[in-house]
């Protein structure tokens, strides 16, 4: 664990100036693994070894940015020594509802920059398609957008 809560990690990563998730990833001196999963896991991460693990099919493809923004929010909040593993035992989590909102604050912050659009102007649905994340994340995309908002006022 890197931070006590949330909105101090993203307090952080925005004095770094750094808006590509992947550099994000460098920048914390975090590992990223590819390798096969099982169905339904798109990724895990193991905070205590600062590693991330995605499944082969997102290299090299523009729809890993979720799940590793996801892994990321992870390794700087959560202090397991075990793997982190979003399955049916931990989808309502808090600690899943925060990596959440921290991977959707992170990408709103990715396509403003890439985008020249102003963080206000990113409607909760855009991000979501732009990223190819499930509708059912609306809700965390909505609160990551206000805490981007709040956090840049």
């Amino acid at each position: 664990m890197i931070y006590s809560c949330l909105d101090e990690a993203l307090k952080d990563i925005e004095s770094t100036n750094i808006f590509s998730v992947e550099e994000l990833i460098k920048h914390y001196d975090i590992s990223v693994n590819y390798g096969a999963m099982t169905d339904n896991i798109d990724g895990f991460s193991v905070p205590s070894v600062r590693a991330i693990f995605i499944d082969q099919w997102y290299a090299d493809r523009p729809e890993a940015s979720y799940p590793l923004a996801h892994e990321l929010t992870h390794c700087l909040l959560d202090d397991e020594a075990c793997p982190l593993i979003n399955d049916s035992f931990t989808f309502d989590s808090k600690v899943e509802n925060n990596a959440d909102i921290g991977a959707l604050y992170l990408l709103a912050r990715q396509y403003s920059n890439l985008n020249d659009v102003d963080y206000k102007d990113i409607a909760p649905y855009t991000l979501l398609d732009r990223y190819s994340v499930s509708s059912k994340h609306y809700l965390q995309s909505e609160i990551a957008l206000r805490k981007l908002c709040k956090i840049m006022a």
